[in-house]
């Protein structure tokens, strides 16, 4: 993950630093969509625990945050 993240990444415990990271790397791999079913399935999670650190982190949900 890019030191560019690292002031968001200071904010989350493990498991969701794997969620950000997953979705950096899908972004940076050239995804256009990055489906929040698809980061929670890779990352074992909810889809109600991404929107839930989402808004915790100060967005409106998961698409604001990507």
């Amino acid at each position: 993950m890019s030191n560019n993240y690292s002031f968001l990444t200071n904010q989350l415990n493990e498991v969701e630093t794997g969620i950000v990271t997953s979705i950096i790397h899908h972004i940076e791999s050239g995804d256009r969509k990055v489906n929040i079913s698809q980061i929670a399935n890779e990352n074992f999670v909810s889809t109600a625990f991404i929107s839930k650190m989402c808004k915790r982190l100060g967005f409106a949900g998961y698409k604001d945050m990507v």
